[in-house]
């Protein structure tokens, strides 16, 4: 599955997509939950190979998420030194059609603003109730805020 956003291509692997789909909030008492995403970057665009699953001391209820960011950031150190680079953060939300809380946007502002990077932005994934990739939001973000990405046919 593939997105546009700012000129930039990112490509959703088969397995990213396998993990976003394992853990829709599809019953009433399912906890949000999320992870970060890992990529290879290529002359074609950015290929997102895994969303993991935040684990450590990360806490979950219906409406919210709030990850372990020391154990993110081992992650993201673990993952760096097998070839693989952090792009973004994805959560899930108990909505059909998933949007962006102000909390969800002023955070990822502040990873990205606060983070040692060479990106133009990163990613935030948002999985809802309903089938992908309708049930998808994928936005971009820089200090200027989230953009949509665009799903490319």
């Amino acid at each position: 599955m593939k997105f546009i956003c700012q000129g930039l291509v990112f490509n959703l692997a088969p397995e990213a997509i396998a993990q976003f789909e394992a853990v829709r909030q599809i019953r009433r008492n399912s906890p949000e939950t999320g992870g970060q995403l890992f990529a290879h970057f290529s002359k074609s665009g950015v290929e997102i190979v895994s969303a993991t699953l935040t684990k450590g001391n990360s806490t979950r209820g219906r409406f919210w998420f709030r990850p372990d960011r020391a154990t993110e950031r081992m992650d993201i150190e673990m993952q760096f030194s097998e070839g693989f680079h952090y792009v973004g953060d994805w959560h899930t939300h108990a909505e059909t059609y998933p949007q962006p809380s102000a909390a969800d946007v002023s955070s990822m502002v502040d990873i990205y603003t606060n983070s040692q990077h060479e990106l133009q932005g990163l990613l935030l994934v948002i999985v809802g109730r309903s089938r992908l990739p309708r049930g998808l939001f994928v936005g971009f973000v820089n200090d200027e805020g989230v953009s949509r990405c665009d799903l490319a046919e």
